[in-house]
């Protein structure tokens, strides 16, 4: 008999009361992906399923079954949200909601559409009213913190893993000779540079981890951080990385 898989046992932990975060702690994944778990797999919990038939018509018992779906998700999100933040008590309900989502994906007007329920339009002038809020930042900041403490990776750690994502050159994961491109073995390079590798008729595509956010990220940070030990590699990187770009340009690249 084989060994369950991990959603599997994370089914079993469902069905016997657990939360989605709790869920997600145990197994070592996000929170997004048990509930994608659930979802995809069908879990219920005892009495569920009766549950959500109740009100269900003939004619639409899977948009029925899916609106009950995203309702106990919502309430979890809310129960989440309250749950952690719990020492900021001078924001209501939605702005509490919208802390969460922003922390979780730094998107400002995404995060104000799911806890709004309005327009990207809307919400695109709102979200950064919000994010002026003391109150509402100071609740982000607690969760940052929160986050921090149980986490083993230090500042350092991430800026490495940025600096090595923003200054990646293509070089490292394939070869050229005689005209001919092969890429490396997959032991010879930084996998955690490559954000997905896909087959094609003739080989396979690497997609590289986004650049552009990486430097973004980073410029914020040694912005904040002018002292950090990492700053003048960073520097250095950017001034090669410049030189690069203009040498291409002169060639016609």
């Amino acid at each position: 008999m084989r060994g369950k898989s991990k959603w599997e046992l994370a089914e079993l932990d469902y069905i016997a009361g657990m939360k989605y975060r709790e869920i997600a702690e145990k197994y070592g994944v996000s929170f997004e992906t048990v509930k994608s778990w659930r979802r995809r797999h069908g879990w219920e919990r005892k009495g569920e399923g009766a549950k959500k038939k109740k009100g269900c018509t003939k004619v639409h018992p899977q948009k029925c079954t899916q609106k009950a779906s995203e309702k106990e998700e919502r309430d979890e999100e809310k129960r989440e949200a309250a749950k952690a933040l719990t020492k900021v008590d001078k924001i209501n309900e939605r702005q509490r909601l919208f802390a969460l989502y922003y922390f979780q994906t730094h998107n400002a007007t995404a995060s104000y559409q799911r806890a709004y329920g309005c327009t990207r339009r809307a919400a695109a002038s709102a979200a950064y009213k919000l994010l002026r809020n003391a109150e509402i930042v100071a609740a982000i900041r607690e969760m940052q913190a929160d986050r921090d403490a149980t986490l083993l990776l230090t500042a350092g750690d991430v800026v490495d893993l940025y600096m090595r994502i923003a200054f990646a050159d293509y070089g490292d994961f394939v070869s050229i000779k005689d005209g001919k491109m092969t890429v490396k073995d997959i032991s010879e390079v930084d996998g955690q540079l490559i954000d997905s590798v896909s087959p094609t008729k003739d080989g396979v595509v690497i997609k590289l981890s986004d650049r552009i956010k990486a430097l973004h990220w980073l410029a914020s940070y040694f912005e904040l951080n002018p002292s950090d030990r990492h700053r003048a590699a960073y520097q250095a990187k950017m001034a090669e990385l410049r030189e690069r770009e203009i040498k291409n340009k002169e060639d016609g690249w």
